[in-house]
């Protein structure tokens, strides 16, 4: 019948299963250890304490045999008189005994471990009864019993802990895609030694991050211009000075066609070259000044100077404001047709000729096409010469000024392609109303071109202008001077170390000569110039230049060519040297010359 005991269910169906209880109990006698069974997990409860109506006996303590399992004979003993006591207390002894002895023998025959030691328990509990020791069938004590399952039907269901929420359920694991399986991996280990194999397993990426390799820095470019100068910073204005000192010899200082003498001389010049650094509006400039003394002819000595200074305001994006001032110092020479004295009279001196001038204009862009309108004022004054008599020749007569206006308009075609169109119109008004010679020499002067500014392949570059211009002047005798005219300055970059400049240049000159209104004049020149070595230059030169005196039958023809080379020691220290010829012709009588000048000197920029 079913009984309950500490929550648990315990089924007595016979006499047998009595006896396979006690049998329990008895090898539960001889373990070491009271409460637990031989696999070490703690015996909720024990069978003979069910035999017990008084629940558990604490008085009745179980024997200890020894390390190896020899029984203690008292033990099983007292343990036998209990079950035999407990087996004669039951309602049909034999029936028990018959029981006992089959279940011992059941037991026996059975395979199954648990069977054999409940049979063997059984047994044991049989021969404990007539005083003899209890053993398993192979020899050793105390077998121990067989663990008690619950049963299935009472099995309370387990249940899940709850998961927190906000963690998603992990994905399966999987294996890396650059495994290839065990199989090949035996396969690369075995070859190792021989050859490396055409598919190798990669090694998945890192999972922390890798210290960043630092590229190896680029090699510096090597300077186009090594040896040019660096320039001293003064303020937001980077200067360009330089002092130069030369010496040489000239073959003929005056230029005169007869009565030449050559002379050494010594020529001293400094300068200064300026680049503003401003992120808006901008500032250059240019200047040199320098003497030549001439040892032999002193009074061929003369002063030489020139600059010019450009700026420019931006109002705006699009408007802006330009300004230019410039001035030059230069002397005439006294074989000139401008001094032409008749009679036996010469110049023996070198006279001044200064010039100053400014121009202020403004610059407005409207897309592509840009307008420019200028103003402009130049003061020319001349220096009075003195003549082999003792006399002085009054060319400070004949110093004037010149007003004009400058409009131009350019319209960007491509940016390596902007035509232009350029107007312009000025008078010349001149401190006495006659000159020497009793010409009013007053005059207005208009001129326009057209031309365009062009890049063709960064190889050639420039500007390229024709026009025409004609000046007329108050004295009826003088004609109006008027020519076409050609204005031109190119550069051609042939490889980084050579280049080619050709340059044209028309203009419209002022004389003294008598009974002529001015000179048509026309320069032609070329500049080649091949670096040879990183610091060494050699330039060729060449220029043509012809003037021709309108109301008179005069023409000039002036040919020179020079050569030239700079050997820079260093970005500081410059040689130079050069050799220039020069020989004007004219229809004139006494007016040809010819010159030739040497040069070497020193010097130093920064």
């Amino acid at each position: 019948m079913p009984v309950r005991y500490k929550d648990r269910l315990m089924l007595v169906t016979s006499a047998a299963a009595m006896v396979l209880v006690a049998a329990n109990g008895d090898a539960r006698a001889q373990s070491p250890m009271q409460g637990y069974d031989l696999r070490g997990t703690q015996a909720p409860y024990s069978q003979t304490d069910a035999q017990t109506p008084g629940g558990y006996d604490s008085g009745a303590q179980d024997s200890v045999s020894d390390a190896y399992g020899e029984p203690n004979v008292s033990a099983n003993s007292t343990a036998s008189s209990s079950n035999s006591s407990a087996t004669e207390s039951n309602a049909n002894p034999d029936a028990n005994s018959s029981a006992g002895s089959g279940a011992g023998s059941d037991a026996s025959s059975s395979t199954n471990p648990r069977a054999n030691a409940a049979g063997s328990a059984a047994a044991g509990a049989g021969v404990s009864n007539s005083g003899t020791t209890a053993q398993d069938p192979a020899g050793r004590s105390n077998y121990g019993r067989p663990k008690l399952k619950k049963s299935n039907l009472y099995q309370l269901p387990v249940l899940e802990k709850p998961r927190k929420p906000g963690f998603p359920k992990l994905p399966p694991l999987t294996t890396y895609k650059s495994y290839i399986g065990d199989g090949a991996t035996r396969r690369l280990r075995k070859n190792e030694s021989t050859a490396k194999p055409d598919i190798e397993g990669t090694d998945p990426a890192p999972t922390v991050a890798a210290l960043p390799v630092l590229p190896h820095p680029p090699k510096p470019k090597p300077d186009e211009k090594p040896f040019d100068p660096l320039g001293v910073d003064v303020g937001s204005l980077r200067l360009f000075p330089y002092v130069e000192a030369d010496t040489g010899y000239d073959s003929n200082p005056n230029l005169l066609a007869e009565a030449v003498k050559g002379s050494s001389y010594l020529h001293g010049e400094t300068g200064m070259r300026l680049e503003s650094e401003w992120s808006q509006h901008s500032l250059t400039g240019e200047f040199h000044a320098g003497y030549y003394d001439y040892f032999s002819v002193p009074e061929a000595s003369r002063p030489d100077a020139n600059g010019k200074l450009n700026g420019r305001v931006d109002l705006t994006k699009f408007t802006k404001l330009n300004f230019e001032s410039r001035f030059s110092l230069s002397t005439q020479q006294p074989g000139s047709a401008q001094l032409a004295v008749p009679g036996s009279v010469t110049i023996t001196n070198r006279p001044l000729v200064a010039t100053f001038g400014q121009t202020v204009g403004a610059s407005q862009t409207f897309n592509r096409l840009t307008l420019d309108l200028s103003g402009t004022f130049d003061r020319i004054v001349f220096g009075d010469a003195t003549q082999s008599d003792g006399t002085e020749l009054l060319l400070s007569e004949n110093d004037y000024n010149t007003y004009g206006i400058v409009g131009r308009a350019s319209y960007e075609l491509t940016p390596g392609m902007i035509p232009f169109a350029e107007l312009r119109a000025d008078e010349r008004r001149y401190d006495g109303y006659f000159d020497g010679d009793g010409f009013a020499r007053d005059s207005d002067g208009i001129a326009a071109k057209l031309g365009t500014k062009f890049e063709l392949t960064r190889l050639l570059t420039g500007e390229i202008a024709a026009g025409y211009s004609e000046r007329a002047y108050a004295d009826p005798r003088l004609g109006n001077l008027k020519a076409p005219t050609i204005d031109a300055n190119l550069v051609y970059t042939a490889s980084p170390l050579t280049t080619l400049t050709l340059a044209a240049v028309t203009d419209l000159s002022e004389t003294t000569v008598a009974n002529s209104s001015g000179a048509i004049s026309r320069v032609f020149s070329a500049k080649l110039a091949h670096a040879l070595l990183r610091n060494l230059t050699l330039t060729g030169t060449a220029s043509y230049q012809i003037n021709q005196y309108q109301g008179v039958p005069l023409t000039e023809f002036v040919y020179s060519a020079g050569i030239g080379a700079e050997y820079n020691l260093t970005r500081s220290v410059v040689i130079r040297g050069s050799f220039t010829h020069a020989r004007l012709s004219s229809n004139l009588a006494g007016d040809d010359y010819t010159s030739n000048v040497f040069l070497v000197g020193l010097k130093l920029q920064r």
